[in-house]
């Protein structure tokens, strides 16, 4: 009977070994599943019937890494950063339907397209249609992407920003790109070779920093951030700011050598879904240097206040 007990003893002890050891471990796999990347074309995935809906973050957090397109996907095996994001707890991250797998063994195909801004921005010089949209096919940490950015207006025409990008994951937060860029209306078209860096600094902030050589030998330099701040469920803050600068005056486009135009917007958008979102939102912008000057001759502001209104969706 002595010795039933002792065994009984002993094996409780074991159970109590081995759940101190698994506990630690279980915590390390879940930090790791907090702060991988999912894929974004999943994040308005709903839960099931009567299961909780976790797949936004609470109000007044930053959102997770599944809803920014730059990061979509598992990535596995890529070397940690220093500095990365923070992580976010596991009950924030978006369900993954069965038949998009987290594919730890082979390297799934991925498409998406991204309208970060579809708008009409009211100016003094008259209104205006501007556009920000994004696609990218190719797997979670290779993928070639096409971006365009311009504006449109009856006054002083079209202008646009294309670059055609391969986008190559150096770690869980962060790419390398480089690829081809072409500037066209506002003058003679410009090519340029680009190369640079994408991804989420802590806090969530969405960096992208470009260098640029035209085949003119102009260098010039591009950076934008953005982030989007959760205020409920639904509706959400989402500030940006981008700025240009280019090593010497191109004279036939009106850009000034140095510090040529700055941009900071502050959107706030409701989302029916993950999909479609339709906001408001006002700017400021500025002018500078040469660049202002030519602008002053064309009687185009260099700085003011602009108020928008557009929509932001995805598929």
């Amino acid at each position: 009977m002595r010795r039933a007990d002792w065994k009984v003893r002993l094996a409780g002890v074991g159970v109590g070994l081995v759940t101190l050891v698994a506990m630690p471990v279980r915590a390390q796999m879940q930090m790791d599943m907090s702060g991988m990347p999912m894929v974004s074309k999943l994040a308005g995935h709903q839960h099931p019937p009567g299961a909780p809906s976790s797949d936004r973050p609470t109000q007044g957090q930053l959102h997770p890494p599944g809803v920014h397109s730059h990061l979509s996907g598992p990535r596995d095996g890529l070397p940690a950063n220093d500095h990365v994001a923070p992580m976010v707890s596991a009950d924030t991250m978006p369900l993954m339907p069965a038949d998009k797998g987290m594919a730890m063994g082979d390297a799934p195909w991925l498409g998406m397209f991204l309208a970060n801004e579809l708008e009409w921005i009211g100016t003094p010089q008259g209104p205006q249609a501007a556009w920000d949209v994004e696609g990218w096919a190719g797997t979670p940490t290779r993928r070639l992407w096409v971006e365009s950015e311009g504006e449109s207006s009856s006054r002083q025409g079209s202008s646009a920003r294309t670059e055609l990008l391969f986008d190559q994951a150096m770690s869980r937060f962060w790419d390398w790109r480089a690829g081809y860029r072409v500037d066209a209306g506002g003058g003679p078209s410009r090519s340029w070779l680009a190369g640079g860096i994408q991804g989420l600094a802590p806090y969530w902030f969405e960096i992208e920093a470009m260098a640029y050589v035209s085949s003119q030998g102009r260098v010039a330099f591009r950076f934008e951030a953005r982030y989007d701040m959760l205020l409920t469920q639904r509706l959400i803050l989402s500030p940006k700011f981008e700025t240009q600068v280019y090593s010497r005056a191109d004279p036939r486009r009106e850009l000034g050598g140095g510090l040529s135009d700055a941009n900071l917007g502050l959107r706030l958008r409701y989302e029916f879904s993950r999909k479609f979102a339709p906001y408001i939102g006002v700017g400021w912008d500025q002018r500078f240097g040469a660049t202002g000057s030519w602008a002053r001759r064309d009687q185009v502001r260099l700085r003011g206040i602009e108020w928008m209104t557009g929509v932001r969706l995805w598929f």
